[in-house]
């Protein structure tokens, strides 16, 4: 299992960028340069209908949030291609991460290196595998949650987790390579890996809540009301809002929040969140006290806005409708990026 929680990190950062694309024939034969020209010719029909920001018009057909499970007190969907495609990230952020993985590859003392370049070839991860993920936590209350995590895109069956043990050399993984649920996997008494029949990866803390992520549903709209159609949606439940101490000097209506839900967008770029605060009187109360203590904060937020935080904190807006309130963040994606580039390409040596 040692060898799962190596690779992980392998699996999330080098989808983001580790692959040269420049002149590479796609799945239609044509290289990047040969698309260009096409455009200038006769231009791109879809242009017009793609949003600016990077936020997918409609939900991949590879979603992983069809996997949720029916239980879930905390949901939450991730559009990672949505992200990959903002032009901000693809500009600033992507080349330093590349660079830091070459970079990585070519370090004499990373002893990886060559295992690094064979489980890519091996599993076929590029920029573009990881499109979306779905995360459910549930038994929160209990103090021992149990969660699944969901990868999709375009991942090809059954080469993950072959990856993984052929790399592994240490005779104590032996024991962790199984099969579970019909699927070649590493599982251990803390998680299990495997992959699904359409190549999606999911994680889960036991092999039974797995069963509940093996065939796709509709869990993500129909219960959790997750707007997949922006960059992260979140959903959560009763059971763990009550959890929540009591905020010092709050109304009483506070404690009457049933359940809260929320978006993160990047066209335009905005955090959303929604609180069902039980009663029209309470999301009036709810409301106005945000409005309030955002005034009596300022101070506190100070004059940096290195990072657009103040941007951020001056733009709150908070507002009843109906039962809920609807709080509203402006994120300052350009500003935020632009200062965060030159921190990441220190930290990953870029």
């Amino acid at each position: 299992m040692r060898r799962l929680f190596q690779v992980a990190p392998i699996l999330l950062a080098l989808s983001v960028g580790c692959e040269d694309k420049k002149d590479k024939p796609e799945a239609d034969g044509k290289t990047d340069d040969a698309k260009k020209g096409e455009k200038k010719d006769g231009g791109d029909k879809d242009d017009a209908k793609k949003p600016a920001g990077g936020d997918a018009a409609t939900a991949s057909a590879a979603g992983a949030w069809e996997r949720l499970p029916d239980d879930c007190q905390v949901a939450v969907s991730i559009d990672v291609k949505s992200l990959l495609s903002h032009a901000k990230v693809k500009s600033d952020i992507v080349p330093v991460l590349e660079a830091g993985i070459e970079a990585k590859k070519k370090d004499p003392e990373f002893k990886d290196a060559k295992q690094l370049e064979k489980f890519l070839a091996d599993t076929k991860l590029n920029v573009n595998s990881i499109e979306s993920v779905g995360v459910c936590v549930k038994s929160i209350p209990t103090g021992k949650p149990e969660f699944t995590v969901a990868l999709a895109g375009a991942l090809t069956k059954d080469t993950i987790v072959a990856a993984i043990q052929a790399g592994s050399t240490d005779e104590k993984d032996k024991a962790d390579f199984k099969e579970v649920n019909g699927h070649p996997a590493v599982s251990d008494e803390k998680v299990t890996f495997y992959q699904l029949d359409d190549g999606t990866m999911v994680f889960g803390s036991s092999p039974e809540i797995l069963t509940k992520v093996d065939a796709k549903n509709t869990n993500y709209s129909g219960k959790y009301k997750l707007d997949v159609g922006k960059f992260l949606a979140f959903s959560v439940s009763n059971d763990v809002v009550k959890m929540a101490p009591p905020l010092p000097n709050t109304p009483k209506s506070f404690t009457e929040i049933k359940t809260v839900a929320g978006t993160i967008s990047l066209d335009p770029p905005e955090a959303k969140i929604v609180l069902d605060c039980g009663s029209d009187a309470n999301a009036t109360e709810i409301a106005a006290f945000v409005v309030a203590g955002k005034a009596m904060a300022a101070g506190a937020v100070g004059t940096d806005n290195t990072f657009g935080q103040k941007d951020a904190f001056d733009g709150i807006a908070a507002k009843a409708e109906g039962t809920n309130v609807v709080i509203t963040v402006p994120i300052p994606v350009e500003k935020g990026i632009a200062a965060a580039a030159p921190m990441l390409k220190g930290v990953i040596g870029a």
